[in-house]
């Protein structure tokens, strides 16, 4: 029987990971992984036999480990521009190990979820991609001797780059809380999503970025109420999220980007207010600002706090 159990997963710049790798990240803090090899596109006759086609190779991981450091090398390694490297646990006595590589034409597609919320923070990240079969067996024979790249000290834990949920500020239009008590907020989250078209070898092509914002509360009186629906329906917007210190994390939105749609509750179990904003953004139509006054500290390039533009 072979152990089970991934070691480590990582990932670096495009076409470094067998020679130097540079930028290289490990999950660190995350949930279980699983790589998982499928039949793709499989072809079927009239007795209803499967014939061989291409097979896939998915893995999924959640990091709590989301700096904006790594949100910015995300954005620049989608659509195929990164390389990863699963390692899993030791297989026998001599301390031998599968190591899976792909880089150069094993490249895989890339597709993730920044989430921040009141019960988690975390970047789910979805590694796929589809495989001639003769082209699986070659590389899957190869996890039996590729040397581990070096892409860090273990699975990479880091305490310092690790996230947990810290209200900061929702604001709209910018300089409004939409409740300026944090403790009437029930419930509130911000979730940015690639979203793009596969290529023929099932690899991503990321052109859009979904971002979708909520914030409920108790503080739902009449007066709120009306106030709520008086806004402009698309105004500027900023959410906050605090990490350690007086560092944080800001996503601030120019006006016309995100569109706010209203959700009220009055009744006898319940009464709420609630706040959504949603849209689509080009991938490219997004900016990182680091520094003392943008989150993070004098030297950091994000990995403490900062601060990405919208529009």
């Amino acid at each position: 029987m072979n152990p089970i159990g991934i070691a480590r997963i990582g990932l670096c710049n495009l076409n470094t990971l067998t020679t130097a790798p540079v930028n290289p990240v490990l999950m660190g803090f995350r949930t279980p992984v699983d790589l998982d090899i499928t039949e793709y596109n499989p072809i079927n006759d009239y007795r209803n036999r499967s014939l061989r086609n291409m097979m896939n190779l998915k893995a999924e991981c959640e990091t709590m480990q989301g700096t904006m450091a790594f949100l910015k090398l995300l954005l620049g390694w989608v659509s195929g521009n990164c390389d990863v490297q699963m390692v899993s646990n030791k297989q026998n006595a001599a301390g031998d190990k599968d190591v899976f590589q792909f880089t150069g034409d094993n490249i895989m597609g890339l597709d993730f979820e920044h989430f921040i919320g009141s019960k988690k923070r975390s970047t789910k990240l979805t590694l796929q991609r589809a495989m001639e079969y003769e082209d699986t067996e070659a590389f899957l024979a190869l996890a039996n001797e590729a040397e581990e790249a070096n892409l860090g000290t273990g699975e990479g834990i880091d305490a310092t780059a690790y996230r947990s949920p810290r209200y900061g500020a929702f604001e709209y239009p910018t300089g409004a809380p939409i409740f300026p008590s944090k403790f009437d907020i029930i419930e509130r989250s911000l979730s940015i999503k690639t979203k793009g078209e596969p290529s023929d070898y099932n690899i991503s092509g990321v052109s859009w970025l979904t971002f979708s914002l909520a914030i409920s509360g108790k503080d739902s009186s009449i007066a709120k109420i009306v106030s709520q629906m008086g806004k402009n329906m698309t105004d500027t917007l900023i959410f906050t999220e605090k990490n350690s210190g007086a560092n944080y994390d800001k996503f601030q939105f120019a006006s016309g980007i995100l569109t706010q749609k209203n959700e009220f509750k009055i009744g006898d179990s319940n009464r709420y207010r609630k706040v959504i904003f949603e849209g689509d953004v080009p991938i490219h139509d997004v900016d990182f600002q680091f520094g003392a006054d943008k989150g993070g500290a004098a030297e950091d390039t994000g990995k403490l706090g900062g601060t990405m533009i919208i529009g």
